[in-house]
């Protein structure tokens, strides 16, 4: 069994796509995403300088665009193994999965994909305080419960943080209040002395996805959703004790998505203000569903690190 992963916004996509401008593939498919958007994806890219001082286009391109990429890159570069695929995206990568499984098209997915970015943004511009995103990594090499642990606990403690993203043992994204993200920075990097070093690492995003703050997407975004059909066909879906699935593990639940229209549409809407659980969404295709062989697809590096602190290693292609 295989599985693809799939990035979440945060990405560099614009230096990172340069060299595969190139491939007709590639060109083919950003042309069409172009299309459908109207946004100048090539011309981000092309015009893009390797400055990791430069900050990522604006929530409402940075989706659409990321999307685009990665499916233009799967196109061009396909896996090589015809094994039976599970599809693994992170955030924003969830709607990738669903393309590379062919629920969904990919001109719907851009459309539904432009319609999030919106309806976050939206929601971000609502907050009466700066929001952001914090990545906090515990870098000893040795993964321990005691960690995750303590930043829940820690967490607790703080009125407007949220969890964000579960992505090992080593690894937690929070969302909040940037004042008080900054506070409890210093405040874990003394109570997991004993653990470990912490790193910590702000998100090149735009709001504290995937928490609280994003209440007030759920309404346009679920309008969306409602807009939007799913494949659902039975050639497309996997069996397990005599119910249908999609191959696609969803970040909500950590479990394949059920082959219902209604489940998916809850499921997407849910994930906008709901922790992504991707250490438990990799466990699953890997425990459960015997997933011994994985491809990380998009831009940028990010899929590679996370699955490597979780014990996976991954191919890429390319």
């Amino acid at each position: 069994m295989s599985a693809i992963l799939f990035p979440g916004q945060g990405v560099d996509w614009k230096t990172w796509m340069q060299p595969y401008l190139e491939n007709n593939i590639v060109q083919n498919t950003l042309k069409e995403a172009e299309n459908v958007t109207e946004i100048e994806i090539r011309k981000y890219i092309v015009e893009a300088e390797a400055k990791s001082n430069l900050r990522q286009p604006i929530t409402t391109i940075a989706q659409p665009a990321i999307l685009a990429c990665s499916i233009a890159l799967l196109r061009a570069f396909p896996p090589f193994t015809k094994k039976f695929r599970f599809y693994v995206g992170h955030s924003l990568g969830e709607y990738s999965a669903f393309v590379a499984s062919q629920t969904l098209s990919f001109s719907s997915a851009l459309k539904l994909v432009q319609a999030r970015a919106k309806a976050m943004s939206y929601a971000s511009a609502l907050c009466q305080n700066p929001t952001s995103m914090l990545a906090i990594t515990l870098t000893s090499r040795f993964p321990t419960d005691n960690f995750l642990n303590t930043v829940y606990s820690a967490v607790q403690k703080y009125r407007l943080i949220d969890i964000a993203n579960v992505n090992s043992d080593r690894q937690i994204v929070l969302s909040g209040d940037k004042k008080e993200l900054e506070s409890i920075t210093s405040t874990l990097s003394e109570l997991v002395r004993s653990l470990g070093k912490l790193r910590s690492n702000w998100l090149d995003v735009s709001g504290a996805f995937h928490s609280r703050y994003m209440l007030p997407a759920r309404d346009s975004l679920k309008n969306a959703l409602g807009e939007t059909e799913f494949n659902i066909s039975p050639e497309l879906c996997y069996t397990d004790s005599g119910k249908r699935f999609l191959p696609i593990i969803s970040n909500v639940t950590a479990e394949l998505y059920p082959a219902d229209e209604e489940d998916i549409r809850r499921q997407l809407l849910l994930q906008c203000f709901r922790p992504v659980l991707f250490k438990n969404c990799l466990k699953t295709v890997k425990s459960k569903y015997g997933a011994n062989l994985f491809y990380a697809y998009g831009p940028g590096t990010t899929m590679q690190s996370i699955a490597k602190q979780n014990g996976i290693s991954t191919k890429s292609r390319p």
